[in-house]
């Protein structure tokens, strides 16, 4: 209870440094937000998003939000069992941007959701893009209930000498549980720390360098209430496979992880020019045995390689972006217990994956001046392979898919407010793929969810996003501004029934 409050507390904080800076702005604050989360303005958010010194040379301008989320999706036949095939959610956040001085920046930011999923198979583990294929997992299933709290901060100033040093802590804190057996209990702690800084050059240009550290712990118990209902709790290891030595053995582990990379930009400083960006994480994430005395169990390493180049001008832009990720597992092998300890006796690298994606980006946009209307076109063409592996027995699978994306943007302003409609289509013709799955037995338990994957992996797709957002003035007070927004995606994959989100916010500006 006391992290709630502490999470008020910090929305309070939020929303009154924000609030002071509104009163010498000379632009609206539907304007300024605009000013903020226009496309042309967002083009090169990566860059900065690694490297927090270059906020200083984004669009920005002292402001506050605050706003409620709600949000559904549903899929009507299930296509991954370990996300889950329907959710709820709501969530309240706010979030400041300010400008101390000429040459000093602070931001900040606080959230809270509460989440319940259904339909979630073969997974008891939170964060399991970050954890996979090293989950806890059962075959009965059912509601899986969540609550996130997430703090931001972060500071830059800009000296005399044209060099820039900015820093930002992100912090998250997150519990998951079950009310029916087996009913798991997650408790997730997720530190992240960035450091940038730049030098400006001559003709317009700088050059920047950003650190990023991350330190990550998940304690994932599972617990049985009644004495009549039991069933085996399995540790996935990857395609079916599992560590089968302890099915329904050990039913709590934790998952100790750190992360650490830099990366190099190049930039215009008015984002007028030529730019180019790349960036290096290592990740490690040990699977540990609760019960004993923590020993490793499993431990999953990625390398993470992403690069991006390009040229943008006032109303039009383009870059090439390219991402390698590798991940590898390892299995540690033990030999029998001898009192409370377990002796190592091996270890065997047998899971992998490599993902791939080079693709072409690019934005354009035109106004029209005695309508006060704005139209922006981003359309982008990208290559995606994705291989899993597994050694001992031998299994395989491979796909390759273009992804085809078109977003439109248009915004008209009025006398009282603005009207901002998006869309968004995603075309994925399937490729190639391939399939190797020796020795899958017919009664493995884990068999559903592997041929779920080999069904997907053949199949085209297509996906729709669209929303519409109202801003306006508030009545009760013209140093607040609301806004009122509503979205709606569908995924549609060949011979599936469509999978839909629907959602709505209402935000206020300060």
């Amino acid at each position: 209870m006391n992290i709630r409050y502490f999470s008020l507390f910090s929305l309070l904080i939020c929303l009154s440094v924000g609030s002071k800076a509104t009163e010498k702005d000379s632009l609206s604050l539907i304007q300024k937000k605009w000013l903020i989360e226009q496309p042309v303005n967002q083009f090169m958010r990566d860059l900065y998003m690694h490297n927090p010194a270059l906020r200083y040379y984004s669009a920005k301008t002292s402001i506050s939000t605050i706003q409620l989320d709600g949000q559904t999706y549903r899929e009507s036949e299930p296509i991954n069992w370990q996300k889950g095939e329907k959710y709820r959610h709501y969530s309240i956040s706010a979030h400041t941007l300010r400008e101390l001085s000429a040459n000093s920046l602070v931001w900040g930011g606080a959230s809270y959701q509460n989440k319940t999923t259904k339909g979630l198979r073969f997974n008891n583990t939170s964060d399991y893009e970050k954890i996979a294929p090293y989950v806890l997992a059962d075959t009965i299933g059912g509601q899986f209930y969540s609550e996130t709290y997430q703090f931001q901060g972060g500071y830059l100033h800009h000296f005399k000498s044209k060099l820039t040093l900015g820093l930002e802590l992100n912090y998250r804190a997150e519990i998951g549980y079950k009310r029916q057996d087996p009913r798991p209990k997650n408790i997730v702690s997720d530190l992240e720390f960035k450091l940038g800084i730049s030098q400006a050059l001559k003709k317009n240009y700088l050059v920047g360098m950003g650190f990023y550290f991350q330190n990550y712990k998940q304690q994932n118990t599972i617990q049985f209430f009644s004495s009549h209902l039991t069933t085996p709790i399995y540790h996935l290891t990857g395609l079916g496979m599992r560590s089968m030595r302890f099915d329904g053995t050990f039913y709590g582990v934790q998952f100790d992880g750190i992360s650490y990379g830099a990366n190099l930009n190049f930039q215009p400083q008015n984002q007028r020019g030529w730019f180019a960006h790349t960036s290096w994480i290592h990740t490690k994430v040990d699977k540990r045995i609760s019960e004993w005395s923590n020993i490793p169990m499993n431990r999953l390493q990625s390398y993470l390689l992403e690069g991006t180049a390009g040229f943008q001008a006032t109303h039009w832009a383009v870059k090439l972006v390219g991402e390698i990720n590798t991940k590898e597992g390892t299995d540690y092998l033990y030999g029998k217990p001898q009192g409370r300890t377990l002796p190592k006796i091996g270890e065997e690298q047998l899971y992998n994956q490599e993902y791939l994606k080079v693709g072409i980006a690019g934005l354009w946009q035109t106004s029209f001046s005695t309508k006060n209307l704005e139209w922006v076109i981003e359309p982008q063409l990208s290559f995606q392979s994705l291989k899993e592996s597994y050694d001992l027995p031998n299994r395989k699978l491979e796909k390759q898919v273009l992804n085809i994306k078109l977003l439109s943007t248009l915004r008209k302003e009025f006398n009282t407010g603005a009207l901002t409609w998006k869309a968004q289509v995603d075309i994925i013709p399937h490729l190639s793929h391939s399939t190797v799955m020796s020795e899958m037995e017919e009664d493995n338990p884990i068999r559903p969810l592997i041929e779920q994957q080999m069904t997907l992996v053949s199949k085209n797709e297509i996906a729709g996003h669209t929303s519409i957002r109202w801003d306006l003035p508030f009545l009760i007070s013209q140093k607040v501004s609301l806004f009122t927004q509503l979205n709606w995606s569908g995924r549609f994959i060949d011979h599936y029934k469509p999978a839909q989100q629907m959602g709505l916010t209402l935000g206020f500006i300060f």
